[in-house]
């Protein structure tokens, strides 16, 4: 079995070292695929350590392939052979977050209400969760949540 993990590692703590060692607890003998920014983060920050270094840690804990952060990460881990894809979550609430994939994907009003918002200059992740609140009555605000929706999404 193949493993993807789409992430950061901006930097490295002990978090990330917590979800490497479930995921090879949850799923022994399985290759991890890590999907990893490059210099620029997910967000679109500077990361604070270079490509590099990161790649060099995530091998020194276990990962088994690290490829840089493409614009279509999820195609990439398909072409990888990877069938689970595992994320960092504040919620650690799944169904949750698959539900409000499904409203962004099938609720014609999402993006009526997304484009709203960014049109009155509110920050496009902000626009996002609100359009969700204003739809289910839900808030996700925080940044793993909301990019967990996305791949969700994707997939």
């Amino acid at each position: 079995m193949n493993i993807g993990i789409i992430c950061e590692y901006n930097p490295f703590h002990y978090g990330h070292l917590y979800h490497l060692n479930k995921i090879k607890e949850m799923y022994p003998n399985s290759n991890i695929i890590l999907v990893l920014s490059g210099w620029i983060t997910e967000r679109g920050d500077l990361s604070l350590i270079d490509k590099f270094k990161k790649a060099d840690i995530a091998l020194y804990y276990g990962v088994d392939l690290v490829v840089e952060l493409p614009f279509k990460f999820i195609q990439r881990l398909n072409k990888l052979g990877c069938d689970t894809i595992v994320f960092g979550s504040e919620s650690n609430d799944i169904e949750n977050l698959k539900y409000l994939a499904s409203i962004q994907l099938n609720n014609k009003e999402y993006d009526k209400l997304v484009k709203k918002y960014v049109d009155k200059g509110i920050n496009y992740p902000t626009a996002l969760s609100k359009a969700l609140k204003t739809l289910t009555g839900k808030t996700i605000d925080t940044p793993n949540d909301l990019l967990g929706i996305s791949y969700i999404r994707e997939i």
